[in-house]
């Protein structure tokens, strides 16, 4: 940012992009179940000034899904963690990508992310990797 330059400030309402990346080499994506919680200072309250939107994510550039429980008539302010939300498609083999889209005043912006859960069953081939390393550290020990 260049000098004079502002990242925001009061009633100057910023909207920033949260990435988190995890890697599903060697598991089914298909079998893949994420669990989250989320939070983002200053997002989803109903200002007029900031218009109509909802903080939301989405997994390797697939379709918005929106803070547990807001639409565009009933917006659910953002500061305490959501309910859990399950994700349970949209994964890819190797890395994935989910963004957390929010806004906030510029200042005092602050976002969280808690994993309740995540569960993926190893492709057939990473499987046997495992298991042939199980039996050669079975095998070691004796």
């Amino acid at each position: 940012m260049g000098a004079g330059h502002s990242h925001g400030g009061i009633g100057n309402w910023t909207y920033f992009v949260f990435r988190q990346t995890f890697d599903l080499t060697g598991y089914d994506p298909a079998s893949a179940n994420l669990t989250i919680r989320w939070a983002a200072d200053d997002s989803g309250q109903i200002v007029a000034s900031r218009g109509s939107w909802i903080p939301a994510f989405k997994l390797n550039g697939g379709s918005f899904v929106n803070y547990p429980g807001s639409t565009p008539s009933s917006r659910i302010p953002t500061y305490s963690f959501s309910g859990p939300q399950s994700i349970t498609s949209g994964f890819v083999p190797g890395l994935n990508t989910i963004e957390f889209y929010v806004q906030g005043n510029g200042q005092t912006d602050g976002f969280a992310l808690e994993l309740v859960s995540f569960t993926a069953v190893p492709t057939p081939g990473a499987a046997a990797v495992l298991g042939l390393g199980g039996l050669l550290a079975a095998r070691r020990r004796r």
